[in-house]
């Protein structure tokens, strides 16, 4: 490259003499200068760490997916990004739009975050979203609740939005055109205001008219922030992020049905009973005509860094999250063998999520008896206030090759009957927390890292079910303590082997949906030991 760039440059110097014979042009000396890409594991790992380590620093597996990558891959979505990383499984569920398993775990004890701010009952949160609005994925393997709380024993997912950077002004765009009306659209980017501040907005926007009968969606989201840095010690952030999405009429898949009712039977599924996947109803949709399954969320964040000197930094972030969520559909469908028709469930779920989150610690960079030492103490503060609404019943039953599929029936106690099935929530948890971290140098190529989390989380919940007029009220309080120990050493400059031990925490259900005797129960809590081996190639 530095030979391109120099026989480029001594030619454009020299035009003008190949241009005009009689103008003389002598270059002396002339040098190109560069800096090196760094490689991946040279980077920061935030969502592994408060303590600035390199995720070659981090006793722990963690695989991030950047934006080059998405791009070059095509990763579309959140979820199809996800997919891309090793041992991460990604898919929409109707109840979870975004949710992910990996380490044998999914749900709730996996934690969510959105820049870095995880929401309380995060796997209801979680969406699928478009990658064009994200710098990168971060995925944490491994219990990650000293970092993050209850609910992270499988690992933690970092979906970090591009944010501004101060000192450069770019821009870009996407649009892309696919099959069934599918289209997507992107637009963004960082203007520098001055040398002390920076403003970045990104949009994108996607909708297709799906593979099934009558499955229209389409998202979008806006992502933006403000760097602001009016001191050398000083540093603020502002964001304000939303993100919509609308499944229209969701398809649920096809049901099973006898072998010998079905039209062109597959193999591809089967059961004991004899049931298969009949391919001339693949494409049918047996959705009501007005249902619904979308999300829209707001999340504003501000946080100030201030270096207090050389060595010590005090990091400071207030950050809040609403959205609202609406699930009317009919979901689940079954072969009636007396009719030859098929039976339909009807099923309304809609949250109402609000939640607010302070966090403040303490950061150390320096020597401690002559070695490396890095430090984190702070405390954190989180209440969630969450409510739900859930109905229960059942709708006219439909052909299989021509159904009419009917609207969803009207909220009446005659269309939901029976206890259980009409049914309101409020949920509310804070969460108390107060966290340390440490890496220390025992030697230049000796890294031994720790840490340690304790939470106290209450939790109220009050149901009334508007059918018997039954209303409940219980509360539960949890005192889990989380902690980590691991070492990293360099075997040579670019390779490191590590290991690190670990204990985390999870409820038996998020806790959003817990109900009485499942309160009762005490955090499941899991250990884990990982070894391994981090190197880079050419």
């Amino acid at each position: 490259m530095k030979s391109l760039l120099l026989t480029a440059t001594a030619l454009t110097a020299l035009s003008p003499a190949l241009a005009y014979a009689d103008v003389a042009t002598s270059i002396d000396e002339f040098i190109v200068t560069g800096r090196p890409a760094a490689l991946a594991l040279d980077h920061a790992a935030p969502a592994a760490s408060r303590l600035g380590l390199t995720n070659r620093e981090v006793p722990a597996t963690l695989d991030v997916i950047t934006q080059q990558r998405m791009q070059a891959e095509g990763l579309r979505t959140s979820i199809e990004a996800l997919n891309a990383a090793p041992g991460v499984n990604g898919g929409t569920l109707p109840g979870s739009v975004g949710v992910t398993s990996m380490r044998g775990f999914t749900s709730t004890a996996i934690a969510y975050l959105f820049d870095g701010v995880r929401v309380t009952g995060s796997n209801s949160a979680i969406r699928n979203f478009d990658t064009f609005n994200f710098d990168r994925v971060e995925i944490l393997k491994g219990p990650a609740s000293v970092l993050y709380g209850e609910g992270a024993l499988a690992g933690a997912i970092n979906l970090v939005p591009k944010r501004a950077r101060i000192g450069e002004s770019s821009g870009e765009g996407l649009v892309s055109l696919g099959a069934f009306d599918t289209l997507r659209a992107g637009l963004g980017g960082n203007l520098a205001l001055g040398d002390t501040a920076a403003l970045r907005a990104d949009a994108s926007f996607s909708r297709s008219s799906g593979w099934v009968d009558d499955t229209d969606s389409l998202a979008g989201a806006v992502t933006a922030s403000l760097l602001l840095k009016p001191t050398d010690r000083l540093t603020l952030t502002l964001s304000g992020d939303y993100n919509h999405d609308d499944y229209s009429t969701a398809y649920f898949g096809s049901t099973l049905v006898p072998a010998a009712v079905a039209r062109d039977p597959s193999g591809l599924v089967r059961n004991a009973q004899g049931l298969v996947l009949d391919k001339a109803t693949i494409r049918r949709n047996y959705n009501v005509e007005d249902g619904e399954m979308t999300s829209t969320a707001w999340q504003l964040r501000a946080r100030a860094d201030y270096r207090l000197s050389d060595h010590w930094m005090l990091s400071n972030e207030l950050a809040g999250y609403t959205a609202d969520r609406l699930w009317k559909n009919s979901e689940d469908v079954t072969f009636d063998a007396a009719t030859g028709r098929l039976n339909r469930s009807t099923t309304l779920i809609a949250h109402d999520h609000d939640y607010w989150t302070g966090r403040a610690y303490a950061a150390f960079d320096g020597p401690l008896a002559g070695r490396r030492n890095r430090f984190t103490l702070g405390a954190e503060y989180s209440d969630t206030h969450f409510v739900t609404r859930r109905r229960f019943g059942m709708t006219t039953p439909v052909d299989r090759f021509d159904p009419v599929r009917g609207r969803f029936p009207e909220i009446t106690a005659a269309n939901f009957p029976g206890a259980g099935n009409r049914v309101d929530w409020v949920s509310d948890a804070t969460v108390a927390a107060l966290f340390a971290e440490n890496a220390f140098n025992l030697t230049t190529k000796w890294l031994l890292v720790g840490g340690v989390r304790y939470d106290h989380v209450e939790l109220e919940r009050q149901t009334l079910d508007l059918n018997t007029g039954a209303a409940a009220r219980f509360s539960q309080d949890y005192d889990p303590l989380s902690w980590r120990i691991g070492t990293v050493y360099d075997l040579a400059s670019k390779t490191q082997v590590y290991a690190q031990f670990s204990h985390a925490v999870t409820p038996v259900s998020s806790f959003l949906f817990l109900n009485a005797a499942n309160a009762k129960f005490d955090l499941s809590a899991g250990e884990a030991v990982e070894v391994g081996i981090k190197t880079s190639f050419w």
